[in-house]
C-alpha cells in the first residue's frame, strides 16, 4: 500500500452535492481517471492544495475545518487523528488496514470551526491572509451590502487589554477589478447578523476599490472576532486581507493614517475625534481626522465624505503639510490634481447635531490623460502656419474656470511664438457646440490670462512667447474635441 501526503491549502467553505447515477459515468466517475487531487460535481479536478480541495487520487471534494486536514481516503481528519483511510492503490481487499495504523481509532476531530472560520494568529497586533471569495458558499449578509455574493470568514481573538479602547483596522484589497468587496465584523458569534458591531460595515464603492474599515473596540475589547469578506452584485474574487490592531489612529498629525491604493472606500467614526483644526471653508469647526495620501505620479482627486444616509456631511480639504496651508478647500473635491508625492486630507465634520457619527469616505485617484492641464498640455503643431487636432473627451477633467464663459471639463494646448504673430482659433465637440477658448501665459494662472472668447477666438497681434490654449466647457456627452488654429503675419500698419 502507498502512502499520500496531503498538503491542506486554506478552506473558505465550498458545499458540494453528489451527482445521481446515470447511464453514462459521471462526471466525477470521468474525473477520477486523471485526477491525482479531488473531483468537484461538475467534474473539474482539483489540486490537494487548492481552495476547498480535500482529498487525493480523484475523491470527492470534501470540507475540512482550518484546523482539520485531509485523509488519504479524502476525509477530514482532526490535526492529531491518524489516518485510518485505505488508499486508492489498497488492493482488493476493501477491509484491509493500513500497515502503520494502530488498533487505537484515535481521538474524535474537533467539531468544525463556526461558519468555517479560518483563524488569524495575532503578532504584534497584526495579521495578513490573501484569499478568494470564488467557489465559496452563500450564509452571511452584511447591514451594508453582501446578499448576491459569496462570502469567507475569518476569525481572530482579541485579549484583555487596560486600554480604554482598542482601534480595530481592516483592510481589503482586490486582485481581481471585477471584485466589489464587502466586509463587515462580528463579535462572539459569526452566524448571527445581530452580532455585528456597530458602525462595522462598509462596501466598496466601484469594482476594484479597497474598503477599509476603522472601528474601535472599548474595554473591555476581549472575545472572538468575525471578518466576514463578501461581494456585492454576486461579484467575487481574489483578495488580500489585513488586520491591524493598536492605537488610536487618524485623529491628529502625530497619530495620521495613511489611506489604501488608489480607489477606496473608507468607513470611520468621528466619535473619538476632537477639534484639532478648523478648515478655511468651515469656520465654525467640529470634529476632524487626517489622512496621508501617497501617490508617485501626478494625480487627479475625487472625494466625497457621507453619513450613514448617504447625505454630504463633512468639508474637505488637501495640503502638503499636515496643518499647513490648504491647497483646496470644499464639501466635495473634484478635479483636484495633485502632485507626485505626499498630500494630506482633512475631513472637518459639520453636522454637530446629527447623532450618527460614523463616515464614509469615497475617493479615487487617476492620472492626468495628454491635455488634462498645463503639465501635460498637447502640444499645437503649426505646419505652414495652421494646426489641426482631435481629442476624445472622455476622461478629462475640470481643472477650472479657465474660459470667461463656460464651466465644464477642459483641454490643454501648449505653443510658442518666435515673433509676433495673429491667432486665430476655433473649437467644437461631436454634438455641433462651439466650445470656449482662452488662452493664458506660460505661468500657467487664471491671472495669466491674455484673451477669451466663447466662438471664435482672434488676436490680432500676439507677442512672442510661450502659451497655453485652453478649450472649455466639455460636458459628458461632448464626444470629441475638433480644434483648428492658425497663426500667420499680422496685417501690415495701414499707411501714415
Amino acid at each position: 500500500m502507498s502512502n499520500r501526503i496531503v498538503v491542506l491549502g486554506l478552506v473558505w467553505g465550498l458545499t458540494l452535492v453528489a451527482c445521481g447515477p446515470t447511464d453514462e459515468p459521471s462526471p466525477q466517475e470521468a474525473c477520477r481517471a486523471t485526477c491525482d487531487g479531488c473531483c468537484t460535481t461538475s467534474g473539474r479536478c482539483m489540486g490537494g492544495t487548492a481552495v476547498a480541495a480535500c482529498g487525493v487520487g480523484g475523491q470527492e471534494c470534501k470540507n475540512c475545518g482550518s484546523q482539520n486536514r485531509c485523509g488519504s481516503d479524502g476525509k477530514c481528519l482532526g490535526p492529531d487523528a491518524p489516518d485510518s483511510g485505505t488508499s486508492t492503490d489498497a488492493g482488493t481487499d476493501a477491509g484491509t488496514t493500513p500497515a502503520d495504523a494502530g488498533t487505537d481509532a484515535g481521538t474524535p476531530p474537533p467539531p468544525p470551526a463556526p461558519c468555517g472560520a479560518i483563524a488569524l494568529p495575532l503578532v504584534n497586533g497584526k495579521a495578513q491572509v490573501s484569499g478568494t471569495t470564488v467557489g465559496a458558499g452563500r450564509q452571511a449578509v452584511g447591514s451594508c451590502g453582501g446578499i448576491d455574493g459569496t462570502e469567507v470568514v475569518y476569525s481572530f481573538n482579541l485579549a484583555n487589554t487596560t486600554a480604554n479602547r482598542t482601534d480595530v483596522i481592516i483592510t481589503v484589497t482586490p486582485r481581481d477589478a471585477a471584485f466589489q468587496p464587502v466586509v463587515y465584523v462580528r463579535q462572539g458569534t459569526c452566524d448571527d447578523s445581530k452580532s455585528e458591531l456597530y458602525q462595522s460595515c462598509v462596501a466598496g464603492h466601484q469594482p476594484g476599490a479597497t474598503v477599509q474599515l476603522q472601528t474601535r473596540s472599548d474595554s473591555p475589547g476581549s472575545g472572538t472576532y468575525y471578518v466576514v469578506v463578501d461581494g456585492l452584485s454576486d461579484t467575487g474574487g481574489a483578495f488580500d486581507l489585513s488586520i491591524e490592531i493598536g492605537g488610536r489612529s487618524s485623529d491628529s498629525c502625530a497619530e495620521v493614517l495613511t489611506l489604501p491604493g488608489r480607489q477606496f472606500t473608507v468607513r470611520g467614526s468621528y466619535s473619538y475625534a476632537d477639534d484639532t483644526t478648523k478648515l478655511s471653508c468651515n469656520r465654525a469647526g467640529s470634529a476632524d481626522v487626517v489622512y496621508r495620501l501617497e501617490t508617485s505620479e501626478p494625480s487627479y482627486l475625487r472625494a466625497r465624505v457621507e453619513d450613514g444616509a448617504g447625505s454630504s456631511s463633512s468639508f474637505l480639504s488637501v495640503s502638503r503639510l499636515c496643518g499647513g496651508q490648504e491647497s483646496t478647500c470644499s464639501y466635495a473635491l473634484n478635479s483636484v490634481l495633485l502632485a507626485a508625492g505626499t498630500h494630506y486630507l482633512w475631513l472637518d465634520r459639520y453636522l454637530n447635531t446629527y447623532d450618527n457619527t460614523s463616515f464614509i469616505l469615497r475617493a479615487d485617484l487617476t492620472a492626468p490623460l495628454p491635455g488634462d492641464a498645463c503639465a501635460q498640455a498637447r502640444p499645437l503643431v503649426f505646419s505652414n502656419g495652421v494646426a489641426t487636432d482631435r481629442v476624445t473627451a472622455a476622461g478629462l477633467h475640470d481643472d477650472g474656470s479657465w474660459s470667461c464663459y463656460d464651466n465644464g471639463a477642459d483641454l490643454a494646448y501648449s505653443f510658442t511664438t518666435d515673433r509676433p504673430l495673429a491667432l486665430r482659433a476655433k473649437a467644437t465637440d461631436s454634438t455641433g457646440n462651439t466650445l470656449s477658448l482662452n488662452v493664458v501665459r506660460a505661468t500657467c494662472t487664471q491671472d495669466a490670462r491674455v484673451a477669451c472668447a466663447a466662438t471664435t477666438l482672434n488676436i490680432a497681434e500676439l507677442p512672442a512667447g510661450s502659451y497655453f490654449l485652453w478649450v472649455d466647457g466639455l460636458k459628458p456627452d461632448s464626444g470629441a474635441v475638433s480644434l483648428d488654429a492658425s497663426l500667420t503675419e499680422p496685417p501690415a500698419p495701414p499707411p501714415p
